[in-house]
């Protein structure tokens, strides 16, 4: 009796200690249940008691299916993203921001879309005489306050094309370097397209 009186106070000390380290353990890490549930619980923090709307003067050009279905299918031409970008420096904005790397030659520019098609040479010659899409959606980046977008990669030299003007970095607080990943190289946008937009980012 007084051996299972002892296991007992032993236990009544070290499971609260064992419940800290296993939460602990949890914690530190991290598995996807722990962070479905973390997310879940946040999820309905949020519907409890939102956070109040304020206009941030921010908007967010969404390409849904409303858009692919009146627009066509992705990617659209990149004359068509000129006048998008046209259109929005039109109704003033200050920025665009791309979250898309044009990162190869538009297949739908004319010349591209000739070479796939047997056409007569008169027509062929019609054809090459027509705008590149590249070529109209740079002239666009020209007069334009374009963001363009490139994204990282962890292989390669890590060395940047000088075409990317890149955005400066702005850093509050302590520096970030040690906390983030190192990435090799960066898949930039169409040199045509990279020299024409003030910034890339």
């Amino acid at each position: 009796m007084r051996k299972l009186l002892r296991l007992l106070r032993r236990l009544y000390f070290f499971a609260p200690l064992l419940a800290v380290a296993l939460v602990c353990g949890l914690m530190l890490a991290d598995p996807p249940a722990v962070r479905t549930v973390r997310h879940a619980l946040w999820d309905q923090y949020q519907r409890l008691e939102p956070r109040i709307y304020q206009d941030t003067a921010v908007r967010v050009v969404d390409i849904d299916e409303e858009s692919l279905a009146r627009v066509g299918q992705w990617p659209w031409p990149r004359y068509r993203i000129a006048e998008l970008v046209e259109r929005l420096q039109g109704l003033q904005a200050a920025a665009i921001g791309f979250d898309v790397v044009f990162a190869e030659p538009d297949r739908t520019s004319p010349a591209a879309v000739s070479r796939d098609w047997p056409l007569p040479a008169g027509v062929r010659q019609q054809i090459a005489t027509l705008p590149d899409n590249d070529d109209v959606l740079a002239q666009q980046l020209k007069v334009s306050n374009v963001v363009l977008g490139f994204s990282l990669e962890r292989k390669g030299p890590g060395t940047v094309p000088e075409t990317m003007p890149l955005l400066a970095p702005v850093v509050m607080g302590d520096p970030p370097q040690p906390f983030v990943h190192r990435f090799g190289s960066v898949v930039p946008p169409l040199p045509v397209l990279s020299a024409s937009a003030p910034s890339a980012g």
